[in-house]
């Protein structure tokens, strides 16, 4: 049982919200302030300021919504001593619909996984750009937005530890060319958006401490993700896109993920993606990789050369990996749809007929 000290009493609704969805694994021991002198909750302590270092607690949670009065507050603690590294602002609580909105995978998959015979990997290029229920054979997808390529994999290992994989045949990694560069858990937006989120009951943040301030959303989703989601359950639905790219063609730039290096996520990259495809094989699954389709024609030139450097890199990688695991099925469709904006939303992302039409070349190549 971890011991939790809030430290603010004003913001009435801030501490009903953090009794109410607290996890039965942690226990509020007391409040604090530095202008109030009591907490105005009967069966809760009262914690002098100057006291707080003398008590035995995990972490001092800040009960303000404003950033700059959590600063402040945080100034307040240190100088009376308290560690950093226990003074947390509950980020979950704080951000309004960031996280009640997240689709939860793992829940989702306890209740609705009908031992499908096809997996569906990788991120938004998937989850918005294949409609499963056109496929020809039955597949759960296990994709979402912004998840990379370690939690991928850590969902398979999920999935094979329960049980889940014995009647699997195919999976199909939909992952884009510059996949090895990125890492979910580096990136701050991942966390300002909720989006990280939706494997919470994974427990599992990789290298959120590299992140600044990431601690305060990890910690405060093992305080409160538990009972926010049984309360906010938020199911999946595609939203129709059927408007067609519209913006002049040659001008528009990747998102910067495309023009990155992070030579240490791709070393890490390769070998996740090693290990998950020599998985897949040993638990019987044939993996398939699937390059999803880009609107080539709207990309500037510097975009378009940061497209091409992350295919070759990409085509380097997988050619590695084959030397070392065997031959790995790969269909590229990188390009297929390159010079027709009716497919696409953006310029990465296709819109619902694009989606339609990936689908079929899925169901016509691939199954």
């Amino acid at each position: 049982m971890k011991r939790i000290i809030v430290y603010g009493v004003s913001r009435i609704e801030l501490r009903q919200d953090i009794e109410h969805f607290l996890d039965d694994d942690y226990k509020v021991i007391g409040y604090s302030d530095s202008y109030f002198k009591s907490s105005g909750v009967y069966d809760r302590p009262f914690i002098e300021p100057d006291e707080i270092s003398s008590q035995e607690f995990d972490y001092i949670l800040l009960a303000a919504y404003e950033e700059a009065t959590r600063n402040s507050m945080r100034k307040s603690l240190l100088a009376y001593g308290i560690p950093m590294e226990k003074i947390i602002d509950p980020m979950i609580l704080l951000q309004k619909n960031a996280e009640k909105c997240q689709f939860d995978l793992i829940g989702d998959m306890r209740s609705h996984y009908q031992g499908e015979k096809g997996l569906i990997f990788g991120l938004s290029y998937s989850r918005k750009g294949i409609c499963k229920d056109i496929l020809k054979v039955p597949f759960y997808d296990c994709s979402l937005p912004g998840l990379d390529l370690y939690y991928n994999f850590q969902i398979s290992r999920y999935m094979e530890r329960q049980g889940l994989l014995e009647n699997v045949k195919i999976a199909l990694l939909v992952f884009p060319y510059h996949y090895f560069v990125y890492d979910m858990s580096k990136s701050p937006a991942q966390y300002k958006s909720g989006q990280i989120f939706s494997i919470w009951r994974l427990d599992d943040w990789h290298h959120y401490q590299q992140v600044p301030g990431a601690i305060n959303y990890v910690e405060s989703y093992r305080m409160f993700g538990r009972k926010i989601s049984e309360i906010y359950c938020s199911q999946w639905f595609n939203i129709e896109s059927p408007m067609p790219y519209q913006r002049e063609d040659g001008a528009w730039e990747l998102e910067p993920t495309w023009f990155a290096k992070y030579e240490e996520t791709v070393i890490e990259n390769k070998r996740i993606f090693l290990e998950f495809c020599q998985r897949l094989k040993e638990v019987g699954i044939h993996p398939v990789l699937v390059v999803p389709p880009a609107y080539l024609r709207g990309m500037s030139q510097t975009s378009l050369q940061a497209f091409n450097e992350k295919r070759e890199q990409f085509y380097n990688i997988v050619q590695e990996i084959e030397e070392k695991i065997g031959s790995i099925t790969m269909f590229d469709y990188g390009d297929r749809f390159s010079r027709q904006p009716e497919f696409f939303r953006d310029l990465t992302h296709l819109n619902t007929t694009g989606a339609v039409e990936f689908t079929e070349l899925i169901n016509k190549e691939i199954l």
